[in-house]
């Protein structure tokens, strides 16, 4: 028999999938390429699509694990684990918050380096710091604010991806968020069925998008 709960969930998964790459392309196609040929025709810049898409062909050296399965991992403890408010959520979401700041402040990808022990020992700690710290009151406190933490993390989560930018020109500042509507878009459909159906259904749509993005 078909595990009806489980097929609903699936076709859930794909409605996000084919919404959010729908609504992707309209603003690609409606806001982002207008833009960019202001940016190039009238203000005589670069094409912020084109320098996006040099950051992303560098993308292509890497293994299809960490772009489809391994990154979006990181980035979904970062931007929707704790959006279930609770104190394990709340300590994994801190102490992969402080391996990433320091990975990628001191060693980037290589994950070889000697200094690499050193951040998992910290994250350990940082991680039974907020453990044996993070009181009952503290966690309410943080509930009763959950409705903020999606809006912000939707929004942080997109706008993160202006370091997809290869370079960065202070002039457009104000341009640049509209470039990183689409990963907007894709936090809005990621978070909503994270919150929906779990974390690991956000986990896999979160991989789709990433996947398509490789492919094309």
């Amino acid at each position: 028999m078909i595990n009806y709960n489980l097929f609903k969930k699936v076709i859930e998964l794909l409605k996000s999938y084919f919404l959010g790459i729908g609504l992707i392309i309209i603003v690609v196609m409606v806001i982002i390429l207008p833009l960019d040929f202001i940016v190039t025709r009238y203000l005589h810049f670069e094409s912020i699509v084109g320098l996006i898409h040099q950051t992303q062909n560098r993308y292509d050296n890497y293994p299809i694990y960490l772009t489809v399965f391994i990154g979006p991992f990181i980035e979904e403890i970062l931007f929707r684990l704790g959006l279930v408010v609770n104190k394990k959520n709340i300590s994994i979401f801190l102490s992969i918050l402080v391996h990433e700041i320091l990975r990628r402040s001191f060693i980037k990808l290589d994950f070889q380096n000697v200094l690499y022990f050193y951040i998992i020992v910290l994250t350990v700690i940082s991680f039974i710091l907020a453990w044996t710290y993070l009181t009952p009151q503290i966690i309410n406190s943080i509930q009763k604010k959950k409705k903020w933490l999606i809006v912000f993390s939707i929004i942080s989560f997109g706008l993160l991806h202006i370091t997809n930018i290869k370079i960065i020109h202070p002039e457009l500042i104000l341009f640049y968020p509209f470039f990183v509507l689409p990963q907007s878009i894709m936090g809005y459909f990621i978070t909503n069925l994270r919150l929906k159906n779990g974390f690991f259904w956000g986990l896999l749509l979160h991989s789709l998008f990433n996947f398509i993005a490789i492919v094309l």
